[in-house]
């Protein structure tokens, strides 16, 4: 049975005209190129694309929490943001601050984000991200 219908699979692949098979190839070559272009495409950038002068203060890590302090004489959103995204991990709450005076950027390696009041007023942004997949970002959170 399974002969009968690759004997006649084979006549029906000879009475192909070649301007059809050939035309069919180049559809799909075409259809194929467009799906790889389409993906890579979809595929989000190896790097986070910044150009900020930034300066990793402390980490703070315990459990499932990471704590980031990170000192930026620049008030780019966008860059704090995506530079505060390579430190995303789904498997913990991420916490991210970006303080606008060098002085006055915490140490939280010891205490994580129960830093003292006084750098509340130098915290120019906050990143969050939990283990559910959400993603929190705000300007001036202390104020």
């Amino acid at each position: 049975m399974v002969k009968d219908y690759w004997l006649e699979f084979q006549k029906e692949i000879r009475n192909i005209k070649p301007w059809r098979a050939v035309l069919g190839s180049i559809i799909l070559l075409l259809g194929i190129g467009y799906l790889i272009d389409f993906v890579s495409n979809q595929s989000p950038p190896k790097e986070p694309i910044y150009k900020m002068k930034l300066q990793p203060s402390s980490i703070y890590e315990e459990g499932k929490l990471r704590v980031v302090s990170i000192f930026t004489p620049d008030l780019d959103w966008y860059g704090m943001e995506e530079y505060a995204k390579a430190y995303k991990n789904m498997n913990m709450t991420v916490a991210v601050f970006f303080f606008s005076d060098s002085q006055n950027t915490p140490d939280v390696s010891k205490a994580g984000m129960a830093f003292e009041k006084k750098y509340q007023k130098y915290c120019v942004m906050g990143y969050w991200s939990y283990p559910t997949g959400l993603e929190e970002t705000k300007r001036y959170p202390f104020r």
